[in-house]
Protein backbone atom coordinates (compact mmCIF):
# COMPACT_ATOMS: atom_id res chain seq x y z
CA UNK A 1 0.00 0.00 0.00
CA UNK A 2 1.59 3.41 -0.93
CA UNK A 3 0.38 7.06 -0.04
CA UNK A 4 -0.02 6.49 3.96
CA UNK A 5 1.96 7.66 6.44
CA UNK A 6 3.02 5.84 9.06
CA UNK A 7 0.84 6.39 11.82
CA UNK A 8 -2.21 5.49 9.90
CA UNK A 9 -0.42 2.71 8.71
CA UNK A 10 -0.46 1.47 12.20
CA UNK A 11 -3.88 2.62 12.85
CA UNK A 12 -4.92 0.44 9.19
CA UNK A 13 -3.20 -2.49 10.84
CA UNK A 14 -4.66 -2.20 14.08
CA UNK A 15 -8.51 -2.08 12.70
CA UNK A 16 -7.57 -5.37 10.26
CA UNK A 17 -6.69 -7.16 13.37
CA UNK A 18 -9.71 -6.23 15.27
CA UNK A 19 -11.92 -6.92 12.15
CA UNK A 20 -10.20 -10.41 11.12
CA UNK A 21 -8.73 -11.33 14.66
CA UNK A 22 -5.60 -12.01 12.23
CA UNK A 23 -2.17 -10.55 13.74
CA UNK A 24 -1.41 -7.66 11.72
CA UNK A 25 1.56 -5.12 11.72
CA UNK A 26 3.38 -2.58 9.42
CA UNK A 27 5.65 -4.15 7.27
CA UNK A 28 8.08 -1.70 5.31
CA UNK A 29 10.10 -2.75 2.12
CA UNK A 30 13.26 -1.25 2.19
CA UNK A 31 13.48 0.78 -1.41
CA UNK A 32 10.20 3.97 -1.22
CA UNK A 33 7.35 2.80 -2.67
CA UNK A 34 5.72 5.53 -3.99
CA UNK A 35 6.85 9.36 -4.49
CA UNK A 36 4.89 12.09 -4.73
CA UNK A 37 5.88 12.62 -8.30
CA UNK A 38 5.84 8.76 -8.95
CA UNK A 39 3.27 8.04 -11.76
CA UNK A 40 0.58 5.84 -9.90
CA UNK A 41 0.27 2.24 -10.65
CA UNK A 42 -2.32 1.03 -13.22
CA UNK A 43 -6.03 0.43 -11.94
CA UNK A 44 -5.54 -3.58 -12.78
CA UNK A 45 -2.80 -4.36 -10.50
CA UNK A 46 -4.59 -1.97 -7.49
CA UNK A 47 -7.61 -4.71 -7.95
CA UNK A 48 -5.69 -7.53 -5.62
CA UNK A 49 -5.16 -4.99 -3.01
CA UNK A 50 -8.85 -3.27 -2.67
CA UNK A 51 -10.33 -6.33 -0.37
CA UNK A 52 -7.69 -6.00 1.71
CA UNK A 53 -7.94 -2.38 1.88
CA UNK A 54 -11.54 -2.24 2.47
CA UNK A 55 -11.82 -4.86 5.38
CA UNK A 56 -9.21 -2.57 6.65
CA UNK A 57 -10.87 0.63 6.69
CA UNK A 58 -14.06 -0.97 7.90
CA UNK A 59 -12.55 -2.51 10.88
CA UNK A 60 -10.97 1.37 11.58
CA UNK A 61 -13.97 2.84 11.56
CA UNK A 62 -17.63 0.83 11.80
CA UNK A 63 -19.41 3.78 11.08
CA UNK A 64 -17.17 4.68 7.58
CA UNK A 65 -19.95 4.90 4.94
CA UNK A 66 -18.96 3.79 1.30
CA UNK A 67 -17.00 0.78 2.61
CA UNK A 68 -18.82 -1.75 3.45
CA UNK A 69 -18.74 -4.34 1.32
CA UNK A 70 -21.53 -6.86 2.26
CA UNK A 71 -24.46 -5.73 0.58
CA UNK A 72 -27.33 -7.27 -1.42
CA UNK A 73 -27.09 -10.97 -1.44
CA UNK A 74 -23.65 -11.26 0.74
CA UNK A 75 -25.32 -8.52 3.06
CA UNK A 76 -25.55 -10.04 6.57
CA UNK A 77 -29.00 -11.04 7.66
CA UNK A 78 -30.13 -10.95 11.34
CA UNK A 79 -30.24 -14.23 12.13
CA UNK A 80 -32.08 -13.62 15.17
CA UNK A 81 -34.25 -11.14 15.11
CA UNK A 82 -35.70 -13.05 11.60
CA UNK A 83 -35.62 -16.43 13.88
CA UNK A 84 -38.14 -14.87 16.16
CA UNK A 85 -40.22 -13.48 13.84
CA UNK A 86 -40.77 -17.16 12.70
CA UNK A 87 -41.24 -18.70 16.06
CA UNK A 88 -43.86 -15.91 16.82
CA UNK A 89 -45.52 -16.44 13.56
CA UNK A 90 -45.26 -20.29 14.69
CA UNK A 91 -46.38 -19.97 17.59
CA UNK A 92 -49.84 -18.20 16.72
CA UNK A 93 -50.50 -20.46 13.89
CA UNK A 94 -49.75 -23.92 16.73
CA UNK A 95 -52.25 -21.50 19.11
CA UNK A 96 -54.85 -21.17 16.36
CA UNK A 97 -54.26 -24.69 15.30
CA UNK A 98 -55.00 -26.07 19.08
CA UNK A 99 -57.83 -23.61 19.76
CA UNK A 100 -59.56 -25.12 16.78
CA UNK A 101 -58.53 -28.48 18.07
CA UNK A 102 -60.36 -28.08 21.30
CA UNK A 103 -63.49 -25.79 19.89
CA UNK A 104 -63.89 -29.03 17.17
CA UNK A 105 -63.80 -31.77 20.93
CA UNK A 106 -66.16 -29.55 22.68
CA UNK A 107 -68.85 -29.37 19.64
CA UNK A 108 -68.11 -32.98 19.36
CA UNK A 109 -68.84 -33.74 22.72
CA UNK A 110 -71.56 -31.19 22.88
CA UNK A 111 -73.59 -33.01 20.20
CA UNK A 112 -73.39 -36.60 21.34
CA UNK A 113 -74.39 -35.16 25.11
CA UNK A 114 -77.82 -33.64 22.93
CA UNK A 115 -77.99 -36.98 21.34
CA UNK A 116 -77.42 -39.32 24.52
CA UNK A 117 -80.19 -37.20 25.94
CA UNK A 118 -82.38 -37.35 22.86
CA UNK A 119 -81.92 -41.08 22.72
CA UNK A 120 -83.00 -41.20 26.91
CA UNK A 121 -86.14 -39.75 25.89
CA UNK A 122 -86.97 -41.76 23.20
CA UNK A 123 -86.53 -45.38 24.91
CA UNK A 124 -88.45 -43.95 27.91
CA UNK A 125 -90.92 -42.53 25.57
CA UNK A 126 -91.46 -46.41 24.11
CA UNK A 127 -91.07 -48.01 27.47
CA UNK A 128 -93.95 -46.21 28.72
CA UNK A 129 -96.27 -46.69 26.05
CA UNK A 130 -95.19 -50.53 26.22
CA UNK A 131 -95.10 -51.15 30.07
CA UNK A 132 -97.21 -48.17 31.19
CA UNK A 133 -97.05 -50.47 34.22
CA UNK A 134 -93.79 -51.68 35.09
CA UNK A 135 -91.26 -49.82 36.67
CA UNK A 136 -88.49 -48.45 34.45
CA UNK A 137 -85.14 -49.91 35.89
CA UNK A 138 -83.52 -51.05 32.87
CA UNK A 139 -84.87 -49.96 30.17
CA UNK A 140 -83.29 -51.81 27.20
CA UNK A 141 -83.57 -55.64 28.99
CA UNK A 142 -86.83 -54.95 30.14
CA UNK A 143 -88.34 -54.22 26.71
CA UNK A 144 -86.05 -57.32 25.16
CA UNK A 145 -87.60 -60.07 28.38
CA UNK A 146 -91.41 -58.46 26.73
CA UNK A 147 -90.22 -59.34 23.36
CA UNK A 148 -89.48 -62.52 24.02
CA UNK A 149 -92.55 -63.05 25.80
CA UNK A 150 -94.21 -62.18 23.64
CA UNK A 151 -92.78 -64.27 20.69
CA UNK A 152 -93.46 -67.23 23.02
CA UNK A 153 -96.92 -66.39 23.69
CA UNK A 154 -96.91 -65.89 19.63
CA UNK A 155 -95.48 -69.55 19.07
CA UNK A 156 -97.92 -71.26 21.31
CA UNK A 157 -100.83 -69.77 19.49
CA UNK A 158 -99.29 -70.80 15.87
CA UNK A 159 -97.01 -68.11 15.25
CA UNK A 160 -96.97 -65.24 12.47
CA UNK A 161 -96.76 -67.48 9.64
CA UNK A 162 -99.20 -70.23 10.97
CA UNK A 163 -96.27 -73.34 10.94
CA UNK A 164 -96.84 -74.13 14.47
CA UNK A 165 -99.67 -75.51 15.47
CA UNK A 166 -102.02 -73.07 17.04
CA UNK A 167 -103.64 -73.76 20.75
CA UNK A 168 -107.00 -73.83 19.17
CA UNK A 169 -105.63 -76.23 16.57
CA UNK A 170 -104.54 -78.34 19.47
CA UNK A 171 -107.80 -77.92 21.65
CA UNK A 172 -109.78 -79.14 18.75
CA UNK A 173 -107.52 -81.86 17.39
CA UNK A 174 -107.69 -83.53 21.03
CA UNK A 175 -111.54 -83.20 20.99
CA UNK A 176 -111.64 -84.90 17.83
CA UNK A 177 -108.95 -87.82 18.72
CA UNK A 178 -110.52 -88.52 22.40
CA UNK A 179 -112.66 -92.03 21.86
CA UNK A 180 -116.30 -91.12 22.69
CA UNK A 181 -116.07 -94.40 25.05
CA UNK A 182 -113.79 -92.43 27.48
CA UNK A 183 -115.43 -90.45 29.78
CA UNK A 184 -112.47 -87.70 29.91
CA UNK A 185 -112.76 -84.98 32.76
CA UNK A 186 -109.71 -82.64 31.73
CA UNK A 187 -108.21 -80.86 35.05
CA UNK A 188 -105.09 -79.10 33.59
CA UNK A 189 -103.44 -78.26 30.28
CA UNK A 190 -100.57 -76.45 29.35
CA UNK A 191 -99.50 -75.73 26.08
CA UNK A 192 -96.02 -74.85 25.00
CA UNK A 193 -94.03 -74.59 21.99
CA UNK A 194 -93.36 -77.98 20.59
CA UNK A 195 -95.31 -79.94 24.15
CA UNK A 196 -98.90 -79.71 25.66
CA UNK A 197 -99.30 -81.14 29.06
CA UNK A 198 -102.73 -82.80 29.46
CA UNK A 199 -103.88 -83.76 33.15
CA UNK A 200 -107.34 -85.14 34.37
CA UNK A 201 -109.25 -88.13 35.06
CA UNK A 202 -110.79 -91.42 33.13
CA UNK A 203 -112.89 -93.72 34.87
CA UNK A 204 -110.17 -96.79 34.44
CA UNK A 205 -106.42 -97.19 33.20
CA UNK A 206 -107.36 -98.34 29.95
CA UNK A 207 -109.56 -95.44 28.99
CA UNK A 208 -106.02 -93.81 29.31
CA UNK A 209 -103.80 -95.87 27.16
CA UNK A 210 -106.84 -96.03 24.60
CA UNK A 211 -106.41 -92.30 24.69
CA UNK A 212 -102.76 -92.11 24.38
CA UNK A 213 -103.39 -94.13 21.40
CA UNK A 214 -106.00 -92.12 20.13
CA UNK A 215 -104.31 -89.21 20.49
CA UNK A 216 -101.04 -90.62 18.73
CA UNK A 217 -103.35 -91.32 15.76
CA UNK A 218 -102.89 -87.73 14.36
CA UNK A 219 -100.29 -86.39 12.32
CA UNK A 220 -100.07 -83.27 14.88
CA UNK A 221 -99.36 -85.78 17.42
CA UNK A 222 -96.54 -87.87 17.04
CA UNK A 223 -95.44 -89.06 20.38
CA UNK A 224 -97.51 -89.01 23.95
CA UNK A 225 -95.97 -90.52 26.86
CA UNK A 226 -97.78 -91.38 30.27
CA UNK A 227 -95.83 -89.37 32.65
CA UNK A 228 -98.03 -90.57 35.90
CA UNK A 229 -101.16 -92.58 36.45
CA UNK A 230 -103.13 -92.85 40.13
CA UNK A 231 -106.14 -94.00 41.58
CA UNK A 232 -108.62 -90.63 43.11
CA UNK A 233 -111.38 -90.56 45.10
CA UNK A 234 -114.39 -92.26 43.62
CA UNK A 235 -111.66 -95.20 42.37
CA UNK A 236 -111.28 -93.13 39.09
CA UNK A 237 -107.65 -92.49 37.76
CA UNK A 238 -106.10 -89.22 37.85
CA UNK A 239 -103.24 -89.14 34.84
CA UNK A 240 -101.24 -86.77 32.95
CA UNK A 241 -99.72 -87.08 29.42
CA UNK A 242 -97.06 -84.76 27.60
CA UNK A 243 -98.48 -84.83 23.65
CA UNK A 244 -95.66 -83.41 21.42
CA UNK A 245 -96.95 -81.29 18.99
CA UNK A 246 -95.84 -80.90 15.33
CA UNK A 247 -95.71 -78.35 12.78
CA UNK A 248 -98.51 -78.18 10.48
CA UNK A 249 -98.73 -80.21 7.32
Amino acid sequence: MSGVRGEQARLLAKGLQEATEIPAEVWRVTAAAYKADQTRLPAAELVPYAVAFGTALRGFHRRACGVNLRRERFALHKDLQELRGHLIALGILAVGVIGLGIGSLYLNASYKAQRYAHLQEEITRVFRAALPDVRMVQPIVQLREKIHELEERLKAFGGMSGAQLSGLQILHEISARTPPSVTLNVDTLAITTGTTDLGGTTESYDDVVKLKTALEASPFFPTVKINNTKTDVGNKIAFTLTIYTSKTP
